[in-house]
């Protein structure tokens, strides 16, 4: 059956016979019971109207001058719009969310400081840095949260054909989550088939080689090679971690064949293979993950700055911009570790928005579609 987007005009045809870019280890399990896939009813978006968002997006804007104007120059010029944050007064970022007041949601939306810990001076130099953007006189909220840090998130069974949202990683790493179904040029006027996912849990921060093997179900959850093996890192956007880079993407693909993927996203079933990337604040959004599962949230902010930190397969820091901010609808998060590379699609109309690329102690975290289909020369593909 054609997509949406191989139907309109000047789109690609669709290939009447996939690429066949390997074939499978000796020794591999090729049985196994898929998870049916489901869809689920759908969530309104809540709390935030058009008014609200484009008043607290302005008020963002303002304070992250505010607070730019109070660092020291770098060589004698401005440091970036958002780079001003990362490290003053243990900030990490400045981003918009719901005011939270002894430890219960107000329902109020907000502008948010997290900082790394809590501790009396520290909060109290957030609060000063809040006292740049007066309440009253504005008529924003602010509030300061000690969130921690943001950790990439890196938790099922073996199945055949496998569904997006099932474990899947390389074998160096120990957790990851299939986000959806791609193809890419095979070079010779064909297309193959990869399962889309994260650097950190398909290609290990630029560590593990094209062409390894990627296994189903991930390290963490029990998957072994050869007996798990499903597909081949095919491509990798590389993470930069000098302290100088920006970020954006965190993102790889791996090559399968035809019959071991299943197109679809557990729980909530076939997704729109047209992305999603403009008035994406205050949107209801879903996702499946292999930690978390089905989960619900609202974007919060679309343009976050703020160091990510990784543990495997070895310790370190990447900066990112152009982040999605995640809050959880409910009392579950909308993502914890294992759920990283889990699709964010739009909970009403199912388009796909981003990957959940991490999490902090009360938000998660991601990359946009958008820009990741670019850097990978990629296209959604919706086989169900």
């Amino acid at each position: 059956m054609k997509s949406r987007a191989q139907k309109t005009k000047g789109a690609a045809s669709k290939p009447s016979v996939w690429s066949r870019p390997f074939s499978l280890p000796e020794g591999v399990r090729t049985g196994g019971c898929p998870r049916p896939c489901k869809p689920e009813l759908q969530l309104q978006p809540k709390g935030y109207t058009a008014k609200a968002t484009e008043r607290l997006l302005r008020a963002k804007a303002s304070l992250i001058r505010k607070l730019n104007a109070r660092r020291p120059k770098a060589g004698g010029m401005p440091l970036d719009h958002q780079s001003g944050l990362l490290g003053v007064d243990n900030i990490l970022s400045v981003s918009i969310g719901e005011k939270i007041t002894r430890g219960r949601a107000t329902g109020k939306p907000c502008l948010i400081i997290q900082v790394k810990r809590k501790s009396a001076s520290r909060v109290e130099a957030a609060l000063d840095i809040a006292r740049l953007h007066p309440t009253r006189k504005t008529g924003v909220l602010t509030d300061v949260q000690a969130t921690g840090p943001i950790i990439a998130h890196y938790a099922d069974g073996h199945y055949r054909p496998c569904a997006c949202g099932a474990s899947m990683s390389s074998q160096v790493v120990q957790e990851g989550t299939a986000g959806c179904v791609v193809s890419i040029s095979d070079g010779q006027g064909g297309r193959e088939l990869c399962f889309l996912g994260c650097n950190h849990t398909f290609a290990g921060c630029n560590r593990v080689p094209l062409d390894d093997w990627i296994l189903q179900p991930s390290p963490g959850d029990g998957g072994t090679f050869p007996a798990d093996a499903i597909a081949r890192l095919r491509r990798f956007h590389p993470l930069d971690f000098s302290p100088s880079a920006w970020n954006e993407v965190d993102c790889a693909l791996a090559a399968t064949l035809p019959e071991l993927q299943d197109g679809r996203v557990y729980e909530i079933g076939s997704y729109s293979d047209v992305p999603l990337d403009k008035g994406l604040v205050g949107r209801q959004v879903a996702k499946y993950g292999t930690a978390t599962g089905l989960t619900y949230g609202i974007i919060t902010d679309d343009n976050v700055a703020s160091e990510v930190t990784y543990t495997q397969p070895v310790p370190a820091v990447a900066r990112f911009r152009r982040l999605l901010k995640i809050a959880p609808s409910g009392s579950l998060p909308f993502s914890r570790p294992g759920d990283s590379g889990a699709l964010i699609l739009d909970a009403q109309t199912r388009r796909p928005i981003g990957l959940v690329i991490g999490g902090d102690n009360a938000y998660s975290y991601g990359c946009r579609i958008t820009q990741v289909l670019r850097v990978l020369h990629a296209r959604l593909e919706t086989l169900a």
